[in-house]
């Protein structure tokens, strides 16, 4: 059985092997692969760093991969965008190249709407369970990653951070690796998409007028995709996607029509 992780990454690197460390400890399932989704924020990249060591050390058979995002911070509707179709991406590569059996997904680390936006995505890709991470002495966590923010920069840029990291795990482990009992894992319900549908969704919003009635497709998901200004449908019944909707459809078409 193969057991993909799928994390984001903030300014708190702990919140990942914390999801890690609770999957394979807590839940006690093999975990093979972790993919940890970053931006270019300056903080954000060290604090990278520090996770890989990190897993490197105390998981040495669990691959890491990293997935760095063209830019500082998701904070318009593009990188929005961006950040949905990148993430979509590694969920199908995780499901359909490295054939993982079990994906699950932390929305703890980054800002809040890329943990949004990211269960959103996951409904439609057959993600087996979201989940979000509460550690109630957070102010105390901060305080030790402050305190060891020189330990962090060094680590950077040692030629080995695995070597420096094993060097100070006395400074690291306990920041990285909290005991279970000082925090909560919480498992968000999630009700996924069936494939059908969004392949019928994605073939509504291709560019192009269509006929509605061509499609099986319910009134009710119809009327959604209207109201959500996806789509424009006349009295006859023909269908013209809309600038967002032509959007969605650039995601949705790489992994619903292939």
């Amino acid at each position: 059985m193969k057991v993909s992780l799928v994390t984001t990454l903030g300014t708190s690197p702990p919140v990942v092997t914390e999801f890690l460390r609770y999957v394979a400890e807590a839940e006690k399932l093999p975990v093979t692969a972790l993919v940890v989704i970053a931006t270019k924020d300056e903080i954000v990249l060290k604090g990278l760093e520090l996770v890989r060591a990190a897993v490197r050390y105390r998981y040495p058979s669990t691959h890491i991969r990293i997935v760095t995002l063209p830019f500082q911070d998701v904070t318009s509707q593009d990188e929005t965008l961006e950040f949905m179709a990148r993430f979509a991406e590694v969920l199908q590569e995780q499901r359909s190249v490295h054939r993982a059996s079990i994906i699950l997904l932390s929305l703890a680390g980054g800002r809040k709407d890329m943990g949004i936006t990211a269960a959103l995505v996951a409904q439609y890709f057959g993600v087996n369970g979201v989940y979000h991470i509460v550690m109630p002495n957070i102010k105390i966590v901060n305080e030790k990653l402050e305190a060891a923010r020189h330990h962090i920069d060094e680590l950077n840029e040692a030629d080995d951070s695995l070597a420096y990291y094993g060097q100070h795990a006395d400074i690291f482990e306990p920041i990285m690796y909290p005991p279970l009992s000082e925090y909560s894992v919480i498992k968000i319900p999630l009700i996924p998409y069936p494939t059908s549908l969004l392949k019928e969704v994605a073939r509504l919003l291709e560019p192009g007028k269509k006929e509605l009635r061509r499609f099986r497709i319910s009134q009710d998901v119809v009327r959604g995709l209207q109201s959500s200004g996806l789509v424009r449908v006349t009295s006859a019944g023909t269908v013209y996607p809309l600038e967002e909707g032509l959007k969605l459809y650039e995601m949705l078409r790489r992994f619903t029509l292939a």
